[in-house]
């Protein structure tokens, strides 16, 4: 992004208070919205709950700049302002379908950078949990929980030692959204070349192909 993302969501919210009270302005943002198969309700959920702008990709902040910016006609939304051509690009692309496969390089928004080393950011566990399926999240047995060994068809293999009780009390507690945030930990090193690169600016930290995570 060119420019903070914070200011994006910030003049979007404005934009969006004062266009929300005419129907067909509303209409007219879920038409252009529709054209990425995003559905109609989403930006409906959004007027009701502007905080969920926070939350989205950069894509769909994209495309909500864009769909907003056709109603508003203000340059405090245009997407020009805030994305590279590169990235408009990109979320013209983009589909709301439900992607399974994710794969490096992976840009992560809103981080904050503590020293030359650690970041920190606030993410959904389900992006962890893509992120480890599609086996970008390795486990180092070093660093991590010890091992068990388990036999299977390639033979005796280590495995994470995983506590089964605590697991379902975490389960329980979420599913009666009782669990508080927690603080998850991840490596990102490369004996090659620079694993990260990092905007200041934009606060967007990106993860590079060929990067070890664990």
């Amino acid at each position: 992004m060119l420019r903070d993302r914070s200011e994006l969501e910030s003049n979007l919210t404005n934009a969006i208070e004062r266009i929300k009270y005419k129907r067909k302005n509303v209409e007219e943002v879920n038409k252009t919205l529709s054209e990425y198969d995003i559905p109609s309700g989403f930006f409906n959920e959004i007027i009701k709950k502007e905080s969920l702008l926070g939350e989205i990709d950069t894509a769909v902040l994209c495309l909500i700049s864009i769909a907003v910016f056709k109603i508003y006609g203000s340059d405090e939304v245009r997407a020009e302002n805030y994305f590279t051509e590169g990235e408009i690009s990109e979320a013209r692309k983009y589909t709301g379908k439900e992607k399974d496969d994710v794969n490096l390089p992976i840009s992560i928004n809103s981080v904050l950078q503590i020293d030359h080393e650690n970041f920190v950011t606030t993410i959904k566990i389900s992006e962890p949990v893509k992120w480890y399926h599609n086996k970008i999240i390795v486990y180092d047995f070093e660093t991590q929980r010890s091992a068990k060994y388990k036999k299977g068809r390639d033979g005796v293999v280590p495995v994470p030692d995983v506590n089964l009780q605590s697991v379902k009390d975490i389960a329980e507690h979420m599913l009666n959204e009782t669990y508080l945030p927690d603080m998850i930990t991840l490596n990102v090193y490369s004996e090659d070349f620079d694993p990260i690169t990092y905007n200041p600016k934009s606060k967007v930290l990106t993860i590079k192909e060929g990067a070890i995570v664990s």
